[in-house]
């Protein structure tokens, strides 16, 4: 009888989800109330920004895994001209015509 070992070895996260964070109003990226969790999304972390909530992106620190868009009304407001966002993952429109930015300042 032979025996077999088997080693698996997983490097990154790209295999590891946190689940899925959705806003729980509108706000800002970096600030914990804005999202279900209670925790601002890391790179692991699926996103859904709800209907008609505007997310405004400040900085460069924003990540998540992957991102979509509960309705038409919801937007991304890349409010400086160092705003960055760090998708992933899918970034997943609601609809062909969604415009998904509210704003994008220049820089």
């Amino acid at each position: 009888m032979r025996k077999v070992l088997l080693f698996f070895i997983c490097i990154g996260t790209a295999f590891i989800s946190n689940g899925q964070i959705t806003t729980t109003g509108s706000g800002n990226w970096s600030s914990g109330s804005t999202w279900s969790s209670g925790a601002v999304p890391t790179s692991a972390d699926n996103v859904v920004v709800g209907a008609a909530h505007v997310i405004a992106v400040d900085d460069a620190s924003a990540v998540c895994n992957s991102i979509s868009f509960g309705a038409s009304t919801s937007k991304l407001n890349m409010s400086t001209a160092t705003s960055v966002l760090s998708v992933y993952g899918d970034f997943t429109i609601s609809t062909t015509t969604h415009k998904v930015f509210s704003a994008w300042s220049a820089g």
